[in-house]
């Protein structure tokens, strides 16, 4: 009883939570600061643009759903994506891949066991694919240095582990020996990774395009287009990072670091990072809207049919 009560409850238990968290979490951070914009039309483009992105972001989660025999409605991969878009506020790094398993679970009848481990696969291939384009992108800014070399390197290095059992246990045992924590590395599998590619890289492209545009906003000389990329590179550093919620400080010192190989300098480049979340939080805020009102378009349409 006690846990059908808890699952029937866990949706509501992370919207609100995540709520708390996110204004607790930007204003200890003190980001809520807007500065001169010195082309109000490329600030203005740059949020479509990433808007597309977090619809991309849904497309995905609908992607392998119906990859895995639970095809959804359009509304309901949208409300799954944007109700619990705040939920990564919450210290574990878990909640937001909870969030839209257990709307599927609660709407669509998806188990919440395999929607989760479903949800989990999705963010493995959202991250390598994540560094994968920050990578290149920093191995332009700093010419191919050594340090960007290394990063792409131990990146592939890395790849076995989600692809293959024997390097999986290992690390696996590795974390529970050194850590005292119990993990499992799930392995991926070749027809999920062709599935969520495409989306899952242009997800990642639009979000570094409306970067750029927005970055090139607050500047008055013109920096490459690569620069966009930092976003996807710094954006996956903070979500690695298990000791920020929402990668709250860590994505922002990565923006500065990566912008500064490009030549822009410190004040700007900082400038920049710390408006990045306001920026960003602009356009989780639409997906969280859009995804109110696709809960309740979806949950009509469930009660009409019904």
């Amino acid at each position: 009883m006690l846990k059908r009560l808890i699952s029937d409850k866990l949706f509501n238990i992370i919207i609100y939570a995540s709520f708390i968290f996110l204004i607790v979490g930007l204003y200890q951070a003190d980001y809520l600061k807007i500065p001169t914009i010195k082309s109000t039309s490329l600030m203005l483009l740059s949020f479509p643009v990433m808007f597309v992105g977090f619809w991309f972001y849904c497309y995905q989660w609908g992607k392998i759903l119906k990859h895995n025999g639970e095809p959804t409605h359009w509304a309901s991969q949208i409300a799954a994506g944007g109700l619990p878009v705040f939920a990564k506020y919450i210290p574990g790094k878990l909640w937001s891949l909870i969030g839209r398993a257990a709307y599927s679970n609660k709407y669509d009848g998806v188990n919440l066991g395999e929607a989760s481990l479903m949800s989990m696969k999705a963010q493995v291939i959202t991250i390598w694919l994540g560094f994968f384009y920050g990578i290149v992108g920093y191995m332009y800014a700093s010419s191919l240095s050594f340090e960007s070399m290394l990063s792409m390197a131990a990146l592939f290095a890395a790849t076995p582990i989600f692809f293959f059992q024997k390097p999986a246990d290992y690390v696996n045992s590795f974390i529970n020996r050194k850590f005292n924590k119990e993990i499992e590395i799930t392995m991926l599998d070749w027809p999920t990774v062709r599935t969520l590619f495409l989306p899952t890289s242009m997800k990642w492209l639009f979000w570094s395009a409306g970067f750029y545009l927005m970055a090139q906003s607050l500047l008055a000389d013109p920096i490459h287009v690569t620069s966009g990329l930092c976003f996807a590179l710094a954006t996956n550093i903070g979500i690695v990072a298990i000791f920020a919620p929402g990668g709250i400080g860590v994505r922002e010192g990565m923006i500065v670091f990566y912008l500064n190989y490009l030549g822009v300098g410190f004040s700007d480049a900082t400038t920049i990072a710390v408006f990045s979340r306001l920026w960003y939080l602009v356009g989780e805020t639409f997906l969280f809207v859009m995804g109110v009102a696709a809960d309740r378009y979806y949950r009509y349409k469930i009660r009409w049919e019904e």
